[in-house]
């Protein structure tokens, strides 16, 4: 059986080495500087989520509050022996369900040519945000994508507003 549940500090080294472990399965060839430490910081002061099958972290998932009073939505990952949709659907639940209680609007920076990730969040209520002009060329050489889901608890007054807390 599969649980899901908030990460406590003794969860961090276990949810370091997942993080490792998926980030090199990943073939991202880039280094993970520090992961260790930025881990204990977000455990303490952000919503990481856990996955455990038995006594053994199968998936993890972290959002923190962001200068704009969002929440960003960073990691949602599972160790490649688990990489089932269920997980992620899970953990992806469970986190919202926090971000959401506490009235928080939740944007995620995500690879746009990765449409299983894509559908994932599609299904949670995220949608694309549009391109701002000056950010246009910019956006023609990355292959990222700003997705957004409004808090379902407190719309914003306005689609302006909501899109000018976000870019402010």
């Amino acid at each position: 059986m599969i649980r899901i549940l908030r990460a406590s500090k003794d969860d961090v080294a276990a949810v370091f080495d997942l993080d490792q472990t998926a980030w090199n399965a990943s073939g991202d060839e880039s280094t993970m500087y520090d992961a260790y430490t930025t881990w204990r910081a977000w455990v303490a002061h952000g919503v990481v989520i856990i996955a455990r099958h038995g006594d053994d972290l199968i998936g993890a998932s972290l959002a923190f509050l962001s200068t704009n009073g969002l929440f960003c939505l960073h990691k949602v990952v599972t160790h490649p022996d688990w990489q089932k949709p269920a997980i992620a659907n899970r953990l992806l639940d469970a986190t919202l369900a926090e971000t959401d209680a506490l009235e928080t609007a939740v944007f995620t920076v995500q690879n746009k040519h990765r449409e299983p990730t894509l559908a994932l969040f599609h299904q949670h209520g995220f949608y694309p945000l549009p391109e701002k002009r000056e950010d246009a060329t910019h956006a023609e050489l990355t292959d990222a994508v700003i997705l957004t889901r409004p808090c379902p608890n407190k719309p914003p007054s306005s689609a302006e507003d909501y899109l000018a807390s976000i870019y402010r």
